[in-house]
C-alpha cells in the first residue's frame, strides 16, 4: 500500500472497449490533497469530497462520499452483472467517521431528529465499507434509443475495526451484458443541426464518450446511439 496523508478524487479516466458482450473499464482517483477536506467533531470525522455527488449510506452508516458516472451501451445490450477485477488502493489515515444520519425537516419548525448511534457491526468489523465499491444504479434511454448505464462508485473506504480510511486509487471493473429486446424508441427526425446538439449533450452526460468519437454520420456505431 502506497501511504499518503490525505486523498482526494481528482481524476476519472475510462478506457471503453464497447463490444456486444462483456464490456471491461477502469476509473482513476488521484492527487488526494486537494479537495478532500478532513473535519473533527469530536470523536467523529467529517470527510467532504468537493466533486462529490452525494454519500452513500443509511443512518448509522459511515458517511462516505459517491461519485455518479455514466455509460452509454449499445441499446440492444443490457447489463446481467458487474465485477470488479482489480482495485489498487493508498493509505489515508484513521479516522471515525460520522455515521449518517436522519434528514431534518424542511420546514423551520420541524424537530431536529435525535443522534443516531453507528451501526455497531459496521464500526466493529474488519470488513471494509461499503461491501461493494461500484453498484448499478439504472439503465434509462437518452433521446429515446440511447442506452445510459448509471453507476456509483466510491473512492473511499473504511474499515471499523481500525477506524482505517483507504482510497481506491484504481478501479477495473467488468460489466457483463447480454442481448436485449428493450431498445427504446427510435427518435424522430431531426435536423442535422438538432443532431449536433442532442450529440453534444450525450457526449455531455456519459464519461465514455469517447465511444462515440470515431463514428462519423454514417458509421453502424453512431447509427446505433443516435436514431
Amino acid at each position: 500500500m502506497r501511504v499518503r496523508c490525505l486523498v482526494v478524487l481528482s481524476l476519472i479516466t475510462l478506457l471503453p472497449t464497447l463490444l456486444i458482450a462483456d464490456v471491461s473499464y477502469s476509473v482513476s482517483y488521484g492527487n488526494w490533497k486537494q479537495d478532500l477536506e478532513i473535519e473533527q467533531d469530536s470523536i467523529w470525522f467529517h470527510l467532504r469530497y468537493n466533486k462529490s455527488d452525494g454519500y452513500v449510506g443509511e443512518p448509522g452508516e459511515p458517511h462516505l462520499p459517491i461519485e455518479v458516472i455514466r455509460l452509454i451501451i449499445p441499446r440492444g445490450e443490457k447489463i446481467d452483472s458487474l465485477t470488479v477485477d482489480y482495485v489498487d488502493t493508498s493509505h489515508i489515515g484513521n479516522y471515525l467517521v460520522y455515521p449518517t444520519q436522519e434528514p431534518c425537516g424542511t420546514c423551520l419548525d420541524d424537530p431536529i431528529p435525535p443522534f443516531h448511534e453507528p451501526d455497531h457491526q459496521i464500526y466493529t468489523n474488519s470488513s471494509p465499507y461499503p461491501n461493494s465499491i461500484i453498484s448499478v444504479v439504472s439503465t434509462g434511454f437518452f433521446y429515446g434509443a440511447n442506452k445510459i448505464v448509471t453507476l456509483e462508485i466510491s473512492p473511499l473506504c473504511f474499515v471499523g475495526r481500525d477506524t482505517l480510511i483507504y482510497g481506491n486509487d484504481f478501479i477495473v471493473f467488468t460489466l457483463h451484458t447480454s442481448t436485449s429486446s428493450d431498445i427504446g424508441i427510435l427518435g424522430s427526425i431531426i435536423t442535422t443541426l438538432g443532431r449536433i446538439e442532442l450529440e453534444r449533450d450525450l457526449k455531455a452526460l456519459v464519461v465514455n464518450d469517447d465511444a462515440l468519437a470515431d463514428g462519423g454520420p454514417d458509421s453502424g456505431l453512431v447509427r446505433d446511439y443516435f436514431a
